[in-house]
């Protein structure tokens, strides 16, 4: 999770340097969808969240790039939101079973109160179901955020997909970003890339 806390970083520097074309959030009647061309998945767009330019697989977040903090710290009332695939930084990560995967990410960031469930995963993946964690990443410093953060982790053929969601903890709204989660790792689906510009 050091790894994805550094991405997360980068991710958050990556949206502040598009500055304002990127800071509207994108909405519609029908949910868009975000590609990943890497990847060849697609997932939705949280309504009135915000994806990050190019980042594969996606990054959302629930406030423009205005708003983002130094080093990759939340503004009071932020969340992220991101997706992971076949086990990211740990070699073989993908083949080992998806509970080990997620006591791992925990024990990485030293991971305190840690619950795990199980809930219908996307549909897409038929019977299958996914393992959703929840559990609290102390600060890392003074001054520094204790974060919620909350995991569903699912298998889809091959693949072990991950959507992670990091808020700061205590925020009220925290069961609301966890919905959201929920939604964006149900509306998960594979498929071909989108067709390369001519």
């Amino acid at each position: 999770m050091q790894v994805i806390r550094s991405l997360l970083c980068l991710g958050l520097a990556s949206a502040a340097a598009l500055g304002a074309q990127e800071a509207q959030p994108r909405s519609s009647d029908r949910p868009e969808r975000i590609i990943s061309d890497k990847y060849r998945f697609s997932v939705a767009l949280p309504r009135g969240w915000y994806v990050v330019g190019d980042e594969d697989p996606p990054l959302f977040f629930n406030f423009p790039a205005e708003r983002m903090l130094p080093q990759g710290e939340l503004p009071t009332g932020g969340a992220s939101i991101s997706i992971r695939v076949e086990g990211g930084e740990r070699q073989n990560a993908g083949n080992e079973p998806m509970s080990t995967w997620a006591d791992h990410e925990a024990e990485a960031v030293h991971g305190i109160n840690v619950a795990k469930s199980f809930i219908d995963g996307p549909p897409v993946t038929g019977a299958s179901r996914a393992l959703y964690v929840v559990f609290s990443e102390p600060a890392l410093g003074e001054p520094g955020q204790s974060l919620g953060i909350v995991i569903v982790l699912w298998r889809f053929g091959e693949g072990l997909f991950a959507a992670e969601l990091s808020y700061i903890s205590g925020d009220p709204k925290g069961k609301l970003y966890g919905q959201t989660l929920i939604e964006v790792a149900r509306s998960f689906r594979p498929g071909e890339p989108r067709p390369k510009a001519r």
